[in-house]
């Protein structure tokens, strides 16, 4: 778990992998799953993770 040095690429990256597996909807389910992946849910948490 170690942090890149620059935190804009990572950003960068998460959505352009967001956007290449699904369409825009997808990436709004995401949103949704992030916060609700505190929760006890492993499958938020696996979609969580990769934005995370």
């Amino acid at each position: 778990m170690q942090k890149p040095p620059k935190p804009c690429q990572r950003e960068q990256r998460a959505p352009s992998t967001l956007k290449a597996t699904s369409s825009d909807t997808d990436f709004e389910e995401e949103t949704i799953a992030r916060p609700q992946r505190k929760r006890t849910k492993p499958l938020l948490i696996t979609t969580g993770d990769i934005v995370a």
